[in-house]
């Protein structure tokens, strides 16, 4: 009765120790699928602004072409205006004074929606690398992450804390990042 007694005891006390040296396993395990959704939504963050970036830098494209249809027009009304001086400094006709400077007006009211749509252009590039900055940061916090997840499942494997923690230092590092 003594030696089952002891031996029950013995038993009760092996596998105390067995689920307490292997509670940090749960943890593990825990650990690992919230790293898991961090990097997921890393991922799907980098993805939305490296769309939103592409969209900016085809503003700027669409902006610089109208700017240049814009100062196309710009030029085809100097050279009329400069056909029509010509004209009024050979034959005086009055007439060809007044197209000169309405064609000069015409080339101020221009240059200023064309100055807009640069202004534009340089706006939408600002974004397009601001938003890009953002993607690749989000890109380095989604390797920290995919690293952290690897480090992990190999502390699984091995048994060995230490390179769980480790997963757990990337991990905050890729956090660091998400949130920033």
């Amino acid at each position: 009765m003594e030696e089952e007694n002891e031996a029950l005891e013995l038993r009760e006390d092996m596998e105390h120790a067995v689920e307490h040296s292997q509670g940090w396993r749960r943890y593990l395990a825990l650990s690992t699928a919230i790293i898991a959704v961090c990097a997921a939504i890393a991922s799907m963050l980098s993805g939305q602004y490296a769309n939103e970036a592409i969209l900016e830098k085809n503003n700027a494209i669409l902006n610089t072409s109208k700017s240049s249809d814009i100062w196309n027009l710009y030029q085809s009304k100097g050279l009329k205006k400069n056909l029509d001086d010509a004209f009024f400094r050979q034959y005086g006709d009055t007439a060809l004074a007044k197209e000169a400077s309405r064609y000069r007006r015409e080339q101020d009211s221009i240059a200023i929606v064309a100055r807009n749509f640069e202004s534009k252009t340089e706006e939408a590039d600002k974004n397009s690398e601001l938003l890009m900055e953002h993607h690749h940061g989000l890109a380095i916090s989604v390797t920290l992450f995919q690293i952290a997840i690897a480090l992990s499942a190999i502390s699984a494997l091995l048994s060995q804390k230490i390179v769980w923690y480790c997963s757990l230092g990337i991990a905050v590092a890729g956090s660091i990042l998400l949130l920033s």
